[in-house]
């Protein structure tokens, strides 16, 4: 009996020490698990603050480059000429704006779309996040982003041209037929 006892005293020392050991490993790779975890959410949020500047930044370029070719070609075209006319004179004409505003386009989504997923555009972020393919989060701050580049490139365009060149181009924004968008009366 004094044996089986010693024996049973000796097993349960080894089991105490061996589950002791077992907890102080499992003590030891739970903390790291969570510094890893805390350092993931760190990485996160770094990839996510360059995910909206880079977005911040593409969608300026193409609000301003896109806006400006219309504005260059109000700038250039003639006083007594619409601006949607033919090829005639030295302006961009409507296939010279379409063809830069798709160059400018293309050109943006192949630096953006590796590293953001090139949305540049709040309607297909939007788009995105009701299809589920974005989380809301990301598509929140990526719709912010968007809309402040818009914004500022805005403001870099309302420096850039005179205020009746801007008032003459509709802002940048493409107008084809002068009966959808008639020239405002002066009363």
């Amino acid at each position: 009996p004094e044996f089986r006892s010693r024996a049973w005293s000796l097993l349960l020392y080894f089991l105490r020490n061996a589950l002791a050991v077992q907890r102080s490993r499992a003590d030891v790779f739970l903390r790291a698990q969570s510094r890893k975890r805390v350092k993931g959410m760190i990485d996160v949020d770094k990839k996510l603050a360059r995910i909206l500047f880079i977005e911040l930044v593409g969608t300026f370029g193409l609000v301003l480059f896109s806006s400006g070719l219309v504005c260059v070609n109000q700038l250039t075209t003639p006083a007594q000429s619409a601006a949607t006319a033919a090829l005639t004179q030295h302006q961009l004409g409507v296939f010279g704006i379409a063809l830069g505003q798709g160059l400018i386009l293309a050109a943006l989504l192949a630096l953006t779309a590796p590293v953001t997923g090139g949305y540049l555009n709040p309607a297909i972020t939007l788009m995105q996040w009701v299809f589920g393919k974005v989380e809301t989060p990301r598509a929140a701050g990526l719709m912010a982003v968007q809309f402040l580049g818009g914004l500022l490139a805005a403001l870099c365009l309302y420096f850039t041209f005179d205020a009746g060149l801007l008032r003459s181009a509709h802002f940048g924004a493409p107008h084809i037929g002068r009966l959808a968008y008639p020239e405002p009366t002066q009363a």
